[in-house]
């Protein structure tokens, strides 16, 4: 599952009840847990596969308080307790919850005994710093994992053993520390080398050139690169080879041979292109355009440039198209294969004509033909001139062209964000405010130290046109702490995150959300008694970011009503603003921002809230 050296069981159930199934005496426990771990590796269903983990959890640890089974088997229920916790603190790994990930592994680390197998806790510490690398305190990580390799050792698993090595050396490379990170990386060789490991090899000499390329050891960078490619060539990982050729070719360039930078730099674009590995595809088509534009070359130019901006597209746009996108890309196939054989019929017929015209000439006179060679000659040389010409036009205008729509979109989408920011800062300043004129001075100070955090935030989110989910959400957390001062402890939010892998790469406009959230608290929360509530809710749904703010404020239609009794002229500015910027956006997307608005109400048509919907195609 998140390491492939330790054997996960008890991660699948049948369709029949897990107690008609297993438990029925101790030797069916045993066979019957072994046969699911068999079948682990065949469930794709990951919110199925939990739900099933969480029963089994429950069912061991009724087994573990059974007394009169024979040690062997007591020792069998603490290692399968062992692995539903490991597999509970992957599921919230997937969901990207890696505080929550790291508490299991904590727990897992208080069940262990003397009895333990090494390889549970060789495991277990490896994925603590994992999962503190993922959140980027390295210097945890890299403590939990000597503390892994010290009980790996100790189980003789060579592979795995590979595997926490190259982790300690990538480690120790992202602090910069970079004679360690060749030390591990040169234990992780010769581990990998005894078990044979092609993988962990090609990964490891890469790494390691990555660590000489940092160096400035240019020649030795090269080296390790040579040796990654031999063994992922034997291996026929073109996705590693794409890689490793594309690395491997900046290093040549760094040494001043262009001819092996050229060479090295179409090998990795086409092993990106078989493997599908669309980030080398693209840098590599970009670096290759610039090459033979360089050498006047301009229709492979223009080849590189069309085929680097293809894959750019396709890596911002969606990762897998629907069937009306197949749809149309089979019947766009069968098209272009109809006008190909239409084509190659045309070019025959031409052949055809052309050698009876050639014919007709070598009839007529011997003496025209030096002539015709000659006019024919002048001609060619002409039209390839006047090709080139053309070539070279059309590559700089669709480089400006595209260049100035960019520039065009991100200088509209700025107008919008910098009208918006003030407009936050006033609502935010007077909750501050309210405080310091109460004179409490702790509360004063705290809430300032949280609005001059938020401040920087949003300073830096103005700068970008997208920011990832988890800033979205810390930006959100310091305003509505801010705003919560606002209610007399009455006020309640909370902000939850389901389906989505990884918040720190799923990206959302910057600022987006914001102005929606403070029309909940000003609209509909700040005029209603008793408690209030806001939830915020993430999730994907079939590669659609669908965003949910909800509250039990009074209601939009009573909102209105109040608005238009203190100002007749009262118009929502952030409303307006955040439309015209969905508007900018869709233009700039292949599927559009989708926005919706439900009333809540009981069955007296009383309001019980306000829920705004946001879908984001991905």
């Amino acid at each position: 599952m998140k390491n492939k050296f330790l054997i996960l069981i008890f991660l699948l159930l049948s369709n029949i009840s897990f107690s008609q199934k297993l438990f029925n005496n101790v030797i069916e426990d045993t066979l019957s847990i072994e046969e699911f771990g068999n079948k682990v590796e065949l469930e794709n269903d990951l919110n199925k596969s939990e739900k099933l983990n969480n029963i089994l959890i429950d069912e061991i640890i009724k087994r573990r308080k059974i007394k009169t089974v024979p040690l062997k088997i007591q020792l069998f229920y603490e290692n399968a307790y062992l692995a539903t916790l490991i597999n509970k603190a992957y599921f919230a790994n997937k969901k990207g919850d890696f505080k929550k990930e790291i508490a299991i592994y904590y727990k897992v680390l208080k069940n262990i005994t003397t009895r333990t197998d090494p390889r549970y806790i060789g495991f277990t510490y490896s994925a603590i710093g994992m999962s503190f690398a993922e959140i980027k305190e390295y210097e945890k990580s890299i403590f939990y994992c000597k503390k892994s390799l010290y009980y790996l050792k100790k189980s003789n698993n060579a592979s795995a053993i590979s595997s926490i090595y190259n982790n300690l050396g990538q480690l120790y490379s992202r602090i910069n520390r970079l004679e360690q990170a060749l030390f591990y990386l040169k234990q992780s060789e010769i581990y990998g080398k005894d078990c044979e490991n092609t993988s962990i090899l090609g990964s490891t000499y890469n790494d390691m050139a990555s660590v000489y390329y940092k160096k400035e050891d240019y020649v030795k960078a090269i080296e390790s690169y040579e040796k990654g490619i031999q063994i992922s060539t034997k291996a026929k990982d073109n996705f590693q080879l794409s890689i490793l050729y594309f690395n491997s070719a900046d290093a040549f360039q760094k040494i001043g041979n262009t001819q092996k930078f050229e060479a090295y730099k179409i090998k990795s674009f086409q092993f990106a292109d078989s493997s599908k590995n669309l980030t080398v595809l693209k840098n590599a088509g970009k670096d290759l355009s610039q090459i033979f534009k360089n050498k006047n070359d301009f229709k492979k130019a223009l080849f590189y440039f069309e085929k680097s901006n293809a894959a750019k597209d396709t890596l911002e746009k969606e990762d897998n198209k629907n069937a009306i996108l197949k749809a149309e890309f089979k019947f766009d196939n069968e098209k272009k294969e109809a006008q190909i054989k239409a084509l190659h019929q045309d070019k025959k017929i031409a052949r055809l004509n052309n050698e009876k015209q050639k014919n007709l000439m070598l009839i007529l006179s011997f003496l025209f033909i030096s002539i015709l060679s000659t006019i024919c000659i002048l001609f060619n040389r002409f039209k390839i001139k006047k090709q080139n010409e053309y070539l070279k036009s059309k590559l700089e205008e669709a480089e400006k062209t595209i260049l100035a729509e960019k520039k065009a979109s991100q200088s509209e989408l700025k107008a919008f964000k910098s009208q918006m920011n003030p407009h936050f800062f006033y609502n935010a300043l007077n909750t501050v405010q309210s405080y310091i004129l109460t004179n409490d001075k702790k509360l004063a100070i705290s809430y300032l130290s949280k609005f001059s955090i938020l401040t920087r935030s949003i300073l830096e989110m103005t700068e970008k046109e997208s920011i990832s989910i988890a800033d979205e959400i810390k930006t959100l957390t310091l305003y509505l702490d801010i705003e919560k001062a606002r209610f007399n402890e009455d006020f309640e939010y909370s902000i939850q995150i389901e389906n989505i892998d990884d918040t720190e790469l799923t990206k959302i406009p910057s600022m987006f959300l914001q102005p929606y959230v403070e029309n909940a608290i000003k609209h509909g929360l700040l005029h209603k008694e008793g408690r209030k509530e806001l939830k915020i809710n993430f999730t994907i749904e079939n590669q659609v970011i669908v965003i949910q703010i909800e509250d039990n404020g009074i209601g939009r239609e009573k909102s209105m009503q109040l608005n238009a009794i203190k100002n007749k002229n009262h118009t929502s500015f952030a409303t307006e603003a955040i439309q015209n910027r969905i508007d900018i956006l869709n233009k700039m997307r292949a599927k559009p921002i989708q926005l919706t608005f439900t009333d809540k109400k009981n069955s007296y048509q009383h309001a019980l809230g306000t829920v705004v919907n946001i879908e984001i195609p991905l």
